[in-house]
């Protein structure tokens, strides 16, 4: 990984900068659409040790949402930890971007940023999506940065610095993250940004779309052999195998998880209510499929039809053949199913 940090200035004009931001706020805002990503939170300005609070107010008083949109120069280090836990404990999604106004009273999002305390706050959404400028630094006392040459630091400050690293560390690691970015925040001056790029942001976990698959692997089972992908954050398991010789299956297992921000995916009135499942590019009729539910877990078994190859499709739907009040789909990984599935059906369990 590159060592690139990007000079945004003195520390003077770092100061200034940050110091005459304004308070940040919170506003909804949205497109006037009909979407998912429609309608979001505006967060935008400065990050201070009250501004978790303000979160907190928003939401009891106008109703959580999916996504927050932040566009920040940063602000106060344990403002911005606090501000990630209650973007985490309302399950929200985060974003990067600033908010402008649009056509009549809707508004659009542009190019935004989000430095310092703010993109500890970033990491505190359940989904991260990493579409703007992200970037870390050290933390530092305004004080001594202001006149760096005065000795000042004795041994509980040096304790204390060591305690505020933990305190960081813990966060990073609980939020799903990497620590490397620990590490790349304490090695970047107070007077720099180390701006990750998009390779970055997805190898430490920056960037975290949980409900997107893993390539499909092969592993044995019984007498064969099965191909399998899970979603990242491993709470939907989609494997394909054939059984004594008989048609391929599909078989899902869909796990109840507490946390904020995930879903389940198949659950049974959506299975129930459609005419057909389109599957990996077939469809599949309500006969063909058996749902099981135990208070753990929804598990889901295709029969898939005769002479049925993997490969042209990594989706699973019901959007063709179902209600609107019973809409889904699952977007599974494209790489490794064709050849993963030929060598499961050619090697049944």
């Amino acid at each position: 990984m590159s060592a690139r940090g990007i000079l945004v200035g003195g520390i003077v004009a770092l100061l200034a900068e940050v110091a005459s931001a304004q308070p940040m706020t919170f506003e909804q805002r949205g497109t006037g659409g009909n979407c998912s990503t429609c309608q979001w939170i505006a967060a935008e300005g400065e990050i201070g040790t009250e501004t978790y609070r303000a979160l907190e107010v928003y939401l009891y008083e106008h109703g959580g949402g999916r996504y927050i949109v932040l566009d920040s120069p940063g602000g106060n280090l344990f403002g911005g930890l606090l501000l990630g836990e209650v973007i985490r404990n309302a399950g929200l999604t985060t974003r990067i971007g600033r908010t402008v106004p649009d056509i009549g009273n809707f508004h659009r999002t542009v190019a935004g940023s989000c430095f310092s305390a703010c993109a500890f706050a970033f990491l505190g959404g359940v989904e991260r999506d990493f579409d703007g400028r992200l970037g870390f630094h050290q933390f530092f006392d305004e004080a001594a940065l202001a006149q760096p040459e005065l000795p000042r630091f004795n041994a509980i400050d040096f304790s204390t610095n060591q305690l505020v690293t933990g305190i960081i560390l813990e966060y990073v690691v609980r939020m799903g993250v990497d620590a490397r970015v620990v590490a790349l925040a304490s090695r970047t001056p107070p007077n720099a940004i180390y701006e990750l790029s998009l390779a970055e942001a997805e190898e430490l976990r920056v960037s975290w779309r949980p409900n997107d698959f893993r390539p499909w692997q092969i592993e044995a089972y019984g007498d064969g052999l099965v191909a399998f992908s899970k979603s990242y954050d491993e709470h939907l398991t989609l494997t394909l195998y054939c059984a004594n010789g008989r048609r391929a299956l599909l078989f899902t297992e869909d796990m109840t998880v507490a946390s904020p921000g995930q879903h389940r995916v198949f659950f049974p009135e959506a299975i129930t209510g459609a005419r057909a499942i389109d599957v990996l590019g077939t469809t599949v009729a309500p006969a063909a499929i058996r749902v099981v539910e135990d208070g753990e877990a929804t598990r889901v078994t295709f029969s898939l039809p005769e002479g049925f190859v993997a490969g042209a499709s990594s989706q699973i739907s019901n959007i063709n053949h179902a209600p609107h009040v019973y809409w889904f789909g699952v977007q599974a990984s494209g790489e490794g199913l064709a050849v993963n599935a030929a060598l499961a059906f050619r090697n049944c369990i």
